[in-house]
């Protein structure tokens, strides 16, 4: 096996508590509308201050559904495809939060950090019919929820996470929290 992937079935992680119930299907439900190119249902889920931060990426006259069809487009295009070739041949793919890093409570937020296991399943392969590559530090994201985890928002955790969370929150909050 290569480095990183494993034999084996990964669980998906049940949350503990309403908040993280809520946060788990709330990301179920963004991540199959991404695997559907439901632009609009994956968009419903996007950190706001996403759009705020990339829009001098793009022209001017760009509204913000327009900045968030082209945000999600290439990424659906993206990740269908892999499912497609994956599809063709004979293994099923499917993101899974194994585990919640990290909660972090704010004054005005709650804060999740996750990783995303990719899982592979092949119903004819000899032996083992699953195997898994376990997350690596571009494979986290963020959930963000402004009442008490009710509703979520996500974000990818990259370079440019931290100042996008900086439009909205203070520095001491993200570079403490590793955000």
């Amino acid at each position: 096996m290569p480095d990183g992937v494993y034999h084996g079935k990964v669980e998906q992680y049940v949350g503990q508590n309403q908040i993280e119930k809520n946060l788990m299907s709330q990301i179920n439900t963004y991540q199959k509308a991404l695997l559907r190119g439901d632009i609009d249902g994956a968009a419903s889920f996007l950190y706001p201050d996403a759009i705020n931060y990339f829009r001098r990426f793009y022209p001017q006259d760009f509204t913000d559904n327009a900045i968030i069809r082209e945000f999600y487009k290439s990424m659906s295009e993206t990740v269908i495809k892999m499912i497609q070739e994956y599809k063709n041949h004979g293994i099923d793919l499917e993101m899974i939060v194994s585990g919640i890093d990290r909660i972090i409570e704010t004054d005005n937020a709650i804060f999740a950090v996750f990783g995303l296991t990719m899982q592979m399943y092949n119903e004819t392969a000899q032996g083992e019919k699953y195997i898994h590559i376990l997350p690596t530090s571009e494979d986290y994201t963020v959930g963000i929820s402004f009442n008490n985890g009710q509703n979520w928002f996500f974000i990818a955790l990259n370079d440019d996470t931290p100042n996008i969370l900086r439009l909205k929150f203070s520095n001491e909050i993200i570079t403490k929290q590793r955000l």
